[in-house]
């Protein structure tokens, strides 16, 4: 599995956890989230940092 994938699953895996929406995410939109989710895309730095902390977990998790 790619790197962008794996994140992409892991993030998903959490969110859902969660019981939390893509559309839940502070300042991401749907489409960027969907995108992320299915490896289709790497997130930049920041954006990363952001689903994080939505999700109330750390970078390197």
């Amino acid at each position: 599995m790619s790197t962008a994938k794996n994140l992409g699953y892991t993030i998903r895996k959490i969110r859902k956890g969660k019981g939390l929406l893509q559309t839940e995410l502070a300042g991401i939109s749907m489409p960027t989230m969907n995108f992320i989710e299915n490896g289709k895309t790497s997130p930049k730095l920041e954006t990363l940092e952001a689903i994080a902390e939505a999700l109330g977990t750390s970078v390197s998790h």
